[in-house]
């Protein structure tokens, strides 16, 4: 099987909106967070802490990176993480 075919074949986009993208060996799974000021596509195995913030946000700890500030609760943010699990 061909690079591209396996590349192709590994794209999927769920109601989530979660995507995956074959590079090497590794499968990095992206999951889509909306924030009031842009949007993220965030890998999610490098997520690290969800912290409850005002208005109905969430912060999101990324590893090696400073906490992003996206829309939802905790709850709806680790829904969308635990469908992202690589298995």
């Amino acid at each position: 099987m061909s690079n591209w075919r396996r590349w192709a074949s590994l794209i999927q986009i769920s109601h989530l909106t979660l995507i995956a993208c074959w590079s090497g060996d590794t499968i990095m799974k992206f999951i889509a967070l909306h924030s009031r000021g842009g949007n993220y596509l965030v890998v999610a195995s490098n997520v690290a802490w969800l912290r409850s913030a005002e208005n109905g946000q969430t912060q999101v700890g990324i590893v090696g990176g400073q906490p992003l500030l996206v829309a939802g609760s905790m709850e709806e943010i680790a829904a969308q993480l635990a469908t992202a699990t690589v298995t």
